[in-house]
């Protein structure tokens, strides 16, 4: 999926956050995510994607290995590893909870 389509559908999930809690549209959901230990959909597709990834990571598959080196050259990979401050190596390691949490409270 595209960024764009991400962040539509992230919209769309607030707007579930702003229904059940009754916020206004203008009121942001973030705190009542981080205070529900609930990440926005935004970092829900990034933590599966670095799941994923980790998950190739620790294949023994060679083509799967092949796969993962051109996709490690990606700009959308190196641009993941940069959000998440992950060095370039194997397994990653990564907390995207406490990357939201920072994003909430900055």
């Amino acid at each position: 999926m595209s960024t764009d389509n991400i962040n539509r559908l992230n919209v769309c999930w607030n707007d579930v956050y702003q229904k059940i809690f009754g916020f206004h549209r203008w009121e942001s959901v973030k705190y009542v995510q981080l205070h529900c230990e609930r990440l926005d959909l935004v970092r829900i597709v990034q933590l599966h994607r670095l799941k994923f990834l980790n998950r190739l990571f620790n294949s023994r598959n060679q083509v799967i290995c092949q796969c993962l080196s051109w996709c490690r050259r990606s700009n959308g990979y190196k641009k993941l590893c940069n959000e998440y401050d992950i060095l370039d190596c194997s397994p990653l390691r990564f907390d995207v909870f406490a990357k939201f949490k920072y994003v909430c409270k900055g």
